[in-house]
């Protein structure tokens, strides 16, 4: 019988696991490399899943490992599109999980060798985010920055509360086109807000973007997303703070 190197199909089931479900994506990826051990491509969402989860240790020693092990298998190397995937992948990593390690000034120079690879993902606000922590001086004028610019510079509770109107029902019932994901009316968002700021910094948040923490909170019916009634909401803030971004309702949790 002939060896396989990766399931296709088995791997596209755990793919679709990453994002709604991270803790049984990264099971199954234990499971997965256990019969295919050298399926590099699925590497690359493996590390993707323990920066979410917070397992950045273990994330940087899968990330190193992957940096050389598919450069040494000839065989791999002759696929040029899934070369050229996984090298994009690892960059993309490489800047999540130096951002959460919070290794700023080594994440900047990282950015600066791979801008191209940072333009065709479009991550221009980690390079903004970056600076700030490092304390590097921005050019503009502040309150021209856009939402998350300017929250990242200078955060303003006032700020987001004014952003989450556009997820609230008062706000939504005049307009011709609402917003496809909205809070039911009466949701007592400023006592979610106090109840959510118990749980900064806790291990259930997810490491879900770059420099953003997400908490997912269960609540029965609170909230529709596109008419549907929906029991779980999101928030998100900024890295290790209370400084919350955005909030909403949410359908794809478990």
């Amino acid at each position: 019988m002939q060896f396989q190197y990766f399931d296709c199909w088995e791997f596209r089931h755990i793919f679709h696991l990453v994002e709604t479900n991270p803790k049984e994506a990264k099971r199954q990826f234990d499971d997965y490399f256990e019969k295919y051990p050298t399926d590099y491509s699925a590497y690359a969402y493996y590390t993707y899943v323990l920066i979410v989860l917070g397992y950045l240790d273990e994330a940087e020693q899968i990330l190193n490992y992957l940096k050389t092990a598919y450069l040494n298998d000839v065989n791999f190397m002759k696929h040029n599109k899934k070369v050229d995937l996984i090298r994009d992948n690892i960059i993309f990593n490489t800047l999540k999980l130096l951002s959460y390690q919070g290794k700023y000034e080594e994440l900047l120079v990282f950015h600066n060798d791979n801008i191209q690879t940072v333009k065709k993902l479009n991550l221009f606000s980690l390079e903004f985010y970056c600076k700030q922590k490092l304390g590097i001086q921005i050019s503009g004028e502040k309150e021209k920055f856009p939402y998350l610019f300017k929250q990242i510079a200078n955060y303003s509770e006032k700020e987001f509360l004014e952003h989450i109107k556009k997820h609230l029902s008062d706000y939504n019932q005049d307009k011709e086109q609402p917003n496809d994901s909205v809070f039911v009316p009466n949701f007592p968002v400023n006592k979610v807000l106090e109840e959510v700021k118990k749980y900064v910094g806790s291990n259930e948040r997810l490491f879900s973007g770059f420099y953003e923490d997400s908490y997912i909170f269960k609540y029965n019916g609170c909230g529709r997303i596109k008419n549907k009634l929906v029991d779980y909401f999101r928030v998100i803030a900024l890295n290790n703070t209370d400084c919350f971004i955005t909030m909403f309702p949410s359908d794809d949790c478990e």
